[in-house]
């Protein structure tokens, strides 16, 4: 069911951001950060994770994708604000470690202007997702 929940968001990030990268000649880039495979239901959301956005890379070429897998917080933290400051994502769609680290971050990604979605757990604070 989660995994299911995680390409739905996935497949809704790409629907609202749809018309726009279809205008636009620019490549619009969507963060994934997840939890790391430490056992085999993460196994799971990590390969259908990279399943789907193998085939959304696919379908529509003017999306890229940046996935990052964390196995605690701390590292989910940094790799977001990588996202932000390297990669200059568009969108982030993320299932937060736990909640109230990825608070904060998250937080700023949609004060960034960013599209954000929140799978599976929420954040401590509501209001930030857009989904």
């Amino acid at each position: 069911m989660k995994l299911k929940a995680l390409a739905g968001a996935l497949a809704v990030g790409i629907a609202l951001a749809g018309p726009a990268t279809a205008q636009d000649t620019e490549t619009a880039v969507i963060g994934v950060s997840i939890p790391a495979a430490t056992h085999g239901w993460a196994g799971g959301l990590n390969f259908h994770a990279q399943q789907t956005i193998r085939e959304l890379e696919e379908r529509y070429e003017n999306l890229d994708f940046v996935l990052s897998t964390a196995s605690d917080p701390g590292q989910q933290v940094s790799d977001i604000e990588d996202m932000m400051a390297t990669r200059n994502i568009d969108a982030l769609v993320v299932l937060p470690f736990e909640s109230e680290p990825l608070t904060g971050p998250v937080q700023r990604v949609k004060e960034a202007g960013k599209w954000v979605t929140v799978v599976d757990r929420g954040l401590s604070q509501e209001n930030i997702e857009d989904l």
